[in-house]
């Protein structure tokens, strides 16, 4: 099931994109610490924790983008409310509404 909510409680969506990247990097420095330490494991063992890091990794990795997506989709809609509010408040003089419809060839 997909989560509905990408907020996290007292933190901004930046913050918890750092926070996603950095836990990211950290897996992966594991995963380079248990290659060094392979002997120490079944081979069994060591595939197991392997895939298990790797799956970690694969699922921070699609937050961060949902939170990225998240973070660009906010900044998209207030350029797109600054827009329409420059366009009404130009079309409100009908001067300027004039020039608008010469220039966009309606």
């Amino acid at each position: 099931m997909a989560r509905k909510t990408l907020t996290v409680e007292g933190m901004e969506n930046t913050e918890v994109l750092e926070t996603i990247n950095g836990i990211e990097r950290a897996v992966y420095q594991s995963i380079e610490e248990v290659g060094v330490i392979k002997g120490a494991f079944a081979e069994r063992e060591y595939t197991s924790i392997m895939l298990n890091l790797q799956k970690v990794v694969k699922t921070l990795h699609a937050r961060g983008n949902a939170v990225e997506k998240s973070l660009n989709a906010g900044a998209v809609a207030e350029e797109k409310k600054a827009t329409a509010a420059a366009m009404k408040a130009a079309t409100a003089d009908p001067e300027k509404a004039q020039k608008i419809k010469e220039i966009l060839g309606l």
